[in-house]
C-alpha cells in the first residue's frame, strides 16, 4: 500500500493567500485551491488503485490562516467558536479534494480525523483504524487531513497530517491496516537540499540512517532560515524530522515537489528526482523522532 501526503502548499497557495493582513470576519472569502494540481495528483494514483492508497493532505490556507487568526488575536471568542471554524475551513478544502479526486478517476472518500483520532496534548493517543479498512476494502481511497482532534479531558489540538502519516505507517507495520510500502511526501521545494537558496545549494538524492547521525546536522544548518512563519506545524525542518520517523519504520519516504511536474508517479516508480530517505529498522527513539531533537529543535 502506499500513502501520499499532499502538503498545503501544494494544493492552496498559502505562501501568498496564509499572510496578513488578517479580518476578523472572514466567513464570505473563498480560499483558494489549486485544482490542477489535485487532478494531477489523481491521475498518478489510479494506476495503485487496487494495491491500496491512502491521501493525507495539509491545511494550507485554510487551516494555517484560520489557525494563525486566532492565534494572534486578529479574532476572539469562544473556544467553541474557535473550533467550528478551524473545521469548517478544513471541511471546504477536503470537500473541494475530493470531488477533483472523483472527476479525475480515483474515487475519494473523506476520513475526519475527530472521528478516529483522540489527542494526549500535541501526540495523537488513539487512532481507530476500522474505517479506513472499511474504505481501502471497497477499492476506495480514505482522504484524511491534517486538523483538529479531540483529547479525553476535552481540550482540542492541531494533529498534522505528517503525523497522521508516521501512525499510519505505525499501524500498518501492527496489521490493523495494510502494510504501507512506500510513503510521499510533497513540498514546494524539490526534495532536501543542502544550502538551500545558496549559491552552492545541492539536492541531497538520498539519506541513509548514518547520515541522520553525521551529514544531516551540517545539511539542516543551511535551512535554518527557510521555515515557513504561517506553517503553524513547523516547517520545512518538521518534514525532514517525520521522513525520518519514517523510514525507522522499515519504510522508504520521498520528499517531493510538485504533483504538476510528474512527482509522485517518479517517485512510486523508484525514479523520483528528490530526495530518497532510506528505510531502516530503527529504534523507539528514532521512531520517536529522538534521535534528531537537537539538529531540528536547537536544543
Amino acid at each position: 500500500m502506499r500513502v501520499i501526503k499532499l502538503g498545503g502548499s501544494m494544493i492552496t497557495y498559502k505562501s501568498s493567500d496564509a499572510r496578513p493582513p488578517y479580518r476578523w470576519k472572514e466567513t464570505d472569502l473563498t480560499y483558494r485551491v489549486k485544482e490542477n494540481a489535485v487532478r494531477a495528483t489523481a491521475l498518478q494514483l489510479r494506476p495503485y488503485l487496487a494495491e491500496g492508497v491512502i491521501l493525507i493532505h495539509g491545511g494550507g490556507t485554510h487551516g494555517h490562516r484560520t489557525v494563525r487568526r486566532w492565534s494572534v488575536g486578529a479574532v476572539k471568542g469562544s473556544e467553541q467558536r474557535r473550533i467550528w471554524e478551524v473545521k469548517w475551513r478544513m471541511l471546504q478544502l477536503t470537500a473541494a479534494i475530493v470531488k477533483l479526486l472523483g472527476e479525475n478517476g480515483l474515487p475519494a472518500v473523506s476520513v475526519s480525523p475527530s472521528d478516529v483520532i483522540r489527542m494526549s496534548g500535541s501526540a495523537i493517543d488513539s487512532f481507530e483504524t476500522g474505517p479506513i479498512s472499511d474504505i481501502l476494502r471497497i477499492g476506495c481511497v480514505p482522504v484524511l487531513r491534517g486538523d483538529l482532534a479531540p483529547g479525553d479531558d476535552g481540550s482540542w489540538s492541531v494533529v498534522s497530517g505528517d503525523e497522521i502519516m508516521i501512525e499510519l505507517i505505525r499501524k500498518g507495520n501492527e496489521g490493523s491496516i495494510p502494510r504501507v510500502d512506500q510513503a510521499v511526501m510533497c513540498l514546494d521545494v524539490d526534495g532536501f537540499y543542502r544550502n538551500y537558496g545558496g549559491k552552492d545549494q545541492e539536492l541531497i538524492r538520498e539519506i541513509g540512517p548514518n547520515d541522520f547521525h553525521n551529514s544531516l546536522p551540517v545539511w539542516m544548518a543551511g535551512i535554518n532560515g527557510n521555515n515557513d512563519t504561517h506553517d503553524v506545524t513547523g516547517g520545512i525542518l518538521r518534514k525532514v524530522r517525520s521522513c525520518h520517523r519514517i523510514a525507522a519504520q522499515e519504510c522508504d519516504v520521498w520528499l517531493v515537489g510538485d504533483p504538476l511536474e510528474g512527482s509522485i508517479e517518479l517517485a512510486l516508480s523508484g525514479k523520483g528526482s528528490g530526495t530518497l530517505f532510506r528505510a531502516f529498522d530503527g529504534d523507539a527513539g528514532c521512531r520517536d523522532g529522538g534521535c534528531m531533537v537537537r539538529e531540528v529543535d536547537g536544543e
